[in-house]
């Protein structure tokens, strides 16, 4: 069952034993429970998402979560919302998931792993064949979660993030059996001829040809072999010599 709203405002100041372990469980996206997530971000979520936001307002990435996500979930620690997990689609086929978190993280790492790993398939059930995230440089936790769970760092994106931040695209794939992957199809046609042009017709290639040949010439009369004075070799040329072409 879902916490109520008063439940969920007083979990920041639940009293909890040194050392107690609290059962993590799962629940539906709920809008109370995904603003308290968002409005209690760990440092590292905070930069990451906000970096790709026109602001800092935690409580319109709860709603937008909360409105835009065909999957999703929150994790709890006891009776305490600690993170949202979202698949939001993009277009036919293409989801982009998303995760943030409190401090309290590592409590619910588990089950949300094990809870992204059953979705799945239902992503792909859904028509989907790629899901991706941006996660930004130096979130370096993040980076070896998505890796652990599958994800491919596809590429590197300098001066991403609205102060210039370097993210890392990460993606995951679905091609069904015996599928030839996008990037091995087959042979593109070969260019079509090249059309006539003025500056490729033979009549304008035959005047380019005599053109060159005429300032060949001109160059080969203006050419001199000039030969210095025995023993002065700043001495004036002894010798004008036409080369041959004249």
């Amino acid at each position: 069952m879902l916490r109520s709203s008063a439940a969920i405002a007083g979990c920041a100041t639940t009293t909890r034993i040194a050392g107690e372990r609290m059962p993590a469980h799962i629940h539906p996206l709920e809008a109370d429970a995904v603003a308290f997530v968002a409005r209690n971000m760990r440092a590292r979520d905070r930069e990451e998402i906000f970096a790709t936001r026109w602001d800092d307002d935690a409580g319109a990435v709860a709603r937008e979560t909360v409105a835009l996500a065909r999957l999703g979930c929150v994790a709890w620690n006891g009776d305490a919302p600690v993170a949202v997990a979202s698949a939001i689609p993009l277009w036919p086929g293409v989801w982009s998931i998303g995760l943030y978190a409190t401090d309290a993280w590592p409590t619910v790492a588990r089950a949300v792993t094990r809870w992204i790993a059953r979705t799945t398939p239902a992503l792909i059930a859904a028509g989907g064949h790629r899901a991706e995230c941006r996660s930004l440089a130096t979130h370096t936790t993040a980076h070896r979660w998505l890796e652990r769970l599958g994800a491919v760092r596809e590429a590197v994106l300098p001066d991403c993030g609205r102060n210039r931040e370097t993210f890392y695209l990460y993606a995951w794939t679905h091609r069904p059996s015996g599928e030839t992957p996008m990037c091995f199809g087959p042979s593109p046609p070969p260019p079509p001829p090249l059309l006539p042009t003025p500056d490729n017709t033979p009549a304008i290639q035959a005047a380019a040809a005599a053109e060159r040949e005429r300032l060949r010439r001109a160059r080969g009369r203006a050419a001199t072999i000039l030969t210095g004075g025995l023993g002065d070799t700043s001495a004036a040329p002894a010798a004008v010599k036409r080369l041959l072409g004249e």
